[in-house]
Parts: C-alpha cells; sequence; structure tokens
C-alpha cells in the first residue's frame, strides 16, 4: 500500500510540475463543456482531422509526425478529448 501511495502522490506532483513548465502548442476552442486543445498545422482545400481514442493521452504528440507530413497537402487538425492531454475537464 505504501508503493502504491508513493506512486500516486509522485504522479499528481509530476503532472502538476509539468503543466506549469511546459506550454501547450496550439490554440484552446470553447466548446461550451471544456476548452478543447487543438493543434492545426497546413493549408489547403481540404482538411484532416485527427481523433484520438483508446485512452490515447495526446493527440499533439501522437500525430505529430502525421501531421507534420501531410500538412504540405492540406490543413490538419488534431484535438484532444476533454480531461487528456492540455484539455481541461469538463
Amino acid at each position: 500500500m505504501l508503493i502504491l501511495f508513493i506512486g500516486v502522490v509522485w504522479q499528481g506532483v509530476m503532472q502538476k510540475y509539468e503543466n506549469n513548465k511546459y506550454e501547450a502548442p496550439g490554440t484552446y476552442v470553447n466548446t461550451g463543456n471544456y476548452d478543447a486543445h487543438c493543434y492545426v498545422k497546413g493549408d489547403g482545400d481540404s482538411t484532416l482531422v485527427f481523433i484520438t481514442g483508446s485512452g490515447t493521452p495526446s493527440a499533439y504528440t501522437d500525430f505529430y509526425n502525421l501531421q507534420d507530413t501531410l500538412a504540405k497537402y492540406s490543413k490538419t487538425i488534431s484535438f484532444d478529448h476533454a480531461g487528456y492531454g492540455w484539455s481541461s475537464k469538463t
């Protein structure tokens, strides 16, 4: 139990530390329920939207390389669901 408690406390401390240390790339969009973190790159006639699933913690980190490649051909957008990545909780 002690090891579990220490792990939970450490996780909370490090989350606060990293939230203060690193700024979110991109912008925020207020959805009415939460502030969604969005990262937009590229331009073009078509738009590609990257949506995470299966508990992926951050769309920006998961799709960065793909967005970087496809941004040469179209506008790309990735966003974090509520409570994930840099998005606020509901």
